[in-house]
């Protein structure tokens, strides 16, 4: 789809001016491309409502004795939503992104790193909107 690679014909060129290295140019149309098929490995399964049934196999865990409950671990019906959504991730990085495990700290560090910069514009530009509504009061 065309329109999902407009943001990064737009980045490059202007990035072009102001960058003297290549390679990182290459790496955002590399990252522009995975992103861009995963979402078309996914469109099927997002796009749809999928509705599992699973009463026979929620009355197997019910039916099942003491030792093999143990034996075959269905606790993970217990799991909360963050741990779901962490296997997802995780599932998505690996199998999707074709990234290994090796990188999580790295990647950590990086989205740290960027909500700083999301926090400290979002201030910034908050700070200016009441700056200018204080002048505006001021001169009213």
């Amino acid at each position: 789809n065309f329109s999902k690679s407009v943001p990064t014909l737009i980045i490059i060129p202007s990035n072009n001016i102001y960058s003297q290295h290549l390679n990182h140019l290459n790496s955002l149309l590399k990252l522009q491309r995975k992103i861009f098929n995963a979402q078309i490995s996914l469109k099927h399964f997002t796009d749809n409502e999928w509705e599992f049934k699973t009463e026979n196999f929620r009355s197997l865990a019910k039916d099942l004795h003491e030792g093999d409950r143990e034996t075959f671990n269905i606790r993970y019906l217990r799991k909360g939503t963050y741990d779901y959504f962490e296997c997802c991730i995780l599932g998505a990085r690996r199998y999707l992104m074709k990234e290994p495990d090796s990188t999580i700290p790295s990647a950590i560090k990086n989205m740290n790193r960027l909500v700083v910069i999301y926090r400290t514009a979002q201030a910034a530009f908050f700070g200016f909107v009441m700056y200018v509504l204080y002048q505006k009061v001021l001169l009213w």
